[in-house]
């Protein structure tokens, strides 16, 4: 299964009924973040929190982290997505709709 978003295409689901969490650590969430992303850092994250009713994007800095996070979510049943590339891709895009 192919789990991964392409970051052009997160402009397309950033204002549906998903839910967005962002793994980074605190300091590189508020120095800049997507729209619409919480940020639960990825040493705090609780698995047994994370809503099964709903499809959950994950991002971290480089799709690395989140992409294997991703995998371990949707073998306990949970509908997950991550970014391919990370926050990383987005700083090539340029465009604040992200933002």
């Amino acid at each position: 299964m192919n789990n991964a978003i392409q970051p052009e295409m997160i402009y397309q689901l950033i204002n549906q009924n998903l839910c967005f969490i962002d793994i980074r650590d605190p300091y590189q969430f508020k120095k800049l973040h997507l729209k619409n992303f919480q940020n639960i850092p990825y040493d705090q994250l609780d698995i047994t929190l994370l809503p099964h009713h709903q499809p959950i994007v994950l991002l971290c800095y480089s799709g690395k982290r989140t992409e294997e996070l991703s995998k371990e979510l949707n073998a306990l049943g949970y509908q997950s997505y991550y970014i391919q590339g990370g926050f990383q891709a987005f700083l090539n895009i340029h465009n604040e709709k992200y933002f």
